[in-house]
């Protein structure tokens, strides 16, 4: 009986032995199986994270290449000086207001504008006063003429105005009033003695213009009738 109880309790210890075995090895199964769940976990996570930096990325280079390429084409229509639209743009603008008259009806009128003696100003104060000269005068030209109107450089010291919707009679009114405004630009960082004026030919839209060149060429006689008349002032077409 001492036998058999013996080898019962032998059993018994085998079993809870092997009980104990088999939890451990449970255990360290499942903490292994863990291990590698957070390994996969973290590196799942380090996989979205480095998802989310390359969309990032992708999306600020396509940002900066859009904002360069407008930067480019905005730089490529502007006059660097004066940051008024360069010849090209301006005569395209104009262009367009030429289209929209003929298919409208709608009238407008172009002013030729130059700087008098402005070959002059740069001998006697220098190209950078020159410089200066020009932008006050493109500033002028903005403040006068008006928000629905635009400006551009399309020479050394030429600009072309447009005005929408303008008759010949209300832009020679304009014209005027820009004329006067560039008479009383203050130059006293130059020179205190030193005024700038301008030439304007002023000429309006008609029915039989089915080109800018005609319009613009218009302009140009009337400028340089002003010129011929003794510059500072306004030459419009005859009523």
């Amino acid at each position: 009986a001492q036998a058999a109880l013996e080898r019962e309790l032998a059993a018994k210890l085998r079993d809870d032995q092997t009980t104990r075995l088999r939890v451990q090895f449970d255990s360290e199964k499942k903490e292994q199986e863990n291990r590698a769940l957070l390994r996969e976990n973290a590196a799942t996570a380090r996989i979205r994270r480095l998802q989310t930096v390359i969309l990032i990325l992708g999306a600020v280079t396509i940002l900066v290449l859009v904002y360069l390429a407008v930067r480019l084409r905005t730089m490529a229509m502007t006059d660097e000086l004066t940051r008024l639209p360069n010849r090209r743009r301006a005569l395209a603008l104009a262009d367009h207001e030429l289209q929209h008259a003929r298919t409208t009806g709608e009238t407008f009128s172009l002013l030729a504008i130059d700087i008098d003696e402005f070959k002059a100003i740069n001998d006697t104060w220098g190209q950078a006063s020159g410089d200066l000269v020009l932008q006050r005068v493109a500033q002028t030209c903005g403040a006068a003429l008006g928000a629905r109107a635009f400006v551009g450089r399309v020479g050394g010291e030429e600009f072309l105005a447009v005005l929408p919707a303008t008759s010949l009679a209300v832009a020679q009114t304009i014209a005027e009033k820009l004329r006067s405004a560039v008479e009383r630009i203050d130059l006293s960082p130059i020179d205190s003695a030193l005024r700038v004026t301008i030439s304007i030919g002023l000429t309006e839209f008609t029915l039989a213009d089915d080109t800018l060149a005609n319009i613009v060429r218009r302009a140009d006689e009337l400028l340089y009738r002003a010129k011929q008349r003794g510059r500072n002032r306004v030459e419009a077409p005859a009523a």
